[in-house]
Parts: structure tokens; C-alpha cells; sequence
């Protein structure tokens, strides 16, 4: 059952890899690796059995996918998103088609007391992992990137490129 939901998800993820090869704006690029970040983060969050990594992943992608729509909205002009419409409508069709293929595979779990405490220790464990330093870091990193970002957009009160 496992093997089956890892399937899906990678055959997903393919599909989304080929619907960004055939995206020209970089808005609709944005959208597209936004779910693949969530498709990454779901799969982590079921491999690890824990949330946590697929949380903090979420969290530093939207910081830098912030980041760089704001630098995008502040060179580019409003266009027109083109996007063809055959292509959309088949890849959602197909992945709409996994996701009710995989519902039919969730189990409800029952939570007893001796797992509940082992999980929440596990959790602990990685909220005070080494590596907890360093994705501080980015999150830093990526806080100065966008405050350095508005600052330049706010001196002269205009976008970065003059139209």
C-alpha cells in the first residue's frame, strides 16, 4: 500500500514536471513548483511518519518562492497567463484520477498512548536535531533576502526596472 502511494505520487510529480516544460510565464513555473514542494513534503511526511521536515520544507520554499514573485512582479508587466488548455485539463484529469484512486487506500489510524508518546518524541527529536541550526539559517537568509527586496522597491517608490 505504501509502494502504491509513493507510485502515484512520483507518477504525479512527473506529470507536473512535464506540464512546466510546456509553461512559458513565470508565475504559472511558481504554481507549479509550489505543488511540487507539497507533493515532496506529502511523501516525506509519510516516509519520516512525522510532519515536522515537511513542514519546515513548506515553510523556507514559501519564503523563497515569496522572494522571487516579488522580484518577478516588480520586472515584469502584467501578461496575459497563456497556457494551453487541452494540456491543463488533461494533467488535472490524471491527477484528480490518482487522488481518487488513493483515497481508497487511507486507513484511519488508532492512536494509542504508547505510539502517541514515541511520535511526539520523535518530533522533539528532530526539533532539536543538529540541523535545526542551518534551517534557522535559511529561514534568516531568505527573511534579509525579501527585507533587502522591499527596501530597494520602496527607496525610489517604483519596480526594480523602469517600463
Amino acid at each position: 500500500m505504501f509502494f502504491n502511494k509513493l507510485l502515484s505520487v512520483i507518477f504525479m510529480m512527473f506529470i507536473l514536471m512535464i506540464t512546466f516544460i510546456f509553461t512559458k510565464t513565470p508565475l504559472m513555473m511558481i504554481l507549479i513548483i509550489l505543488l511540487q514542494t507539497f507533493n515532496i513534503s506529502m511523501m516525506l511526511g509519510e516516509v519520516y511518519k512525522s510532519f515536522f521536515m515537511s513542514y519546515i520544507l513548506i515553510l523556507v520554499f514559501l519564503g523563497g518562492m515569496l522572494v522571487i514573485f516579488i522580484y518577478i512582479a516588480s520586472l515584469n508587466n502584467s501578461k496575459k497567463i497563456n497556457y494551453k488548455i487541452l494540456l491543463f485539463m488533461a494533467s488535472l484529469v490524471l491527477m484528480l484520477t490518482i487522488l481518487f484512486i488513493n483515497i481508497n487506500c487511507i486507513k484511519i489510524f488508532i492512536i494509542t498512548d504508547t505510539k502517541m508518546f514515541s511520535i511526539l518524541e520523535y518530533s522533539m527529536n528532530l526539533l532539536f536535531s543538529d540541523f535545526m541550526s542551518m534551517t534557522i539559517i535559511m529561514a534568516l537568509y531568505l527573511m534579509l533576502t525579501l527585507l533587502v527586496i522591499v527596501k530597494m522597491c520602496n527607496i525610489n517608490k517604483m519596480p526594480l526596472r523602469k517600463l
